[in-house]
């Protein structure tokens, strides 16, 4: 079990090599940051709990959690992007098959003046 200054001596340590992890893996800085937090705040949390030798891999496994959390919320605001504009797609259909017809019908009305 770890003491709250073994806490802060393995965060200071590891905070480095996992942003990094999560830059990589999200290429964005800010999201990146994030993730980092977000797995140091669950680690000040949790890590009372752990023996030394499971910190290492319960930070990376932590940090790719935080990491897939962020995959989730882009998709999602995708989907959300996705199906508005899906929505849009379809009044544009309308739109232009109102278009169509009335353009077919002025022709219709007005061929013997072209003719």
């Amino acid at each position: 079990m770890l003491s709250k200054d073994e806490i802060e001596a393995y965060s200071e340590e590891f905070y480095a090599p996992i942003f990094k992890y999560c830059m990589k893996s999200l290429s964005k800085k800010s999201d990146a940051e994030d993730a980092t937090q977000e797995t140091f705040a669950i680690f000040s949390q949790k890590g009372h709990l752990l023996n030394p030798e499971h910190v290492k891999p319960w930070l990376l496994t932590t940090a790719h959690h935080m990491v897939l959390k962020e995959y989730r919320r882009r998709y999602n605001i995708k989907q959300k992007e996705c199906s508005f504009n899906e929505e849009i797609l379809e009044l544009s259909r309308k739109v232009r098959s109102f278009e169509e017809d009335l353009v077919d019908y002025y022709i219709e009305i007005h061929m013997g003046e072209i003719y």
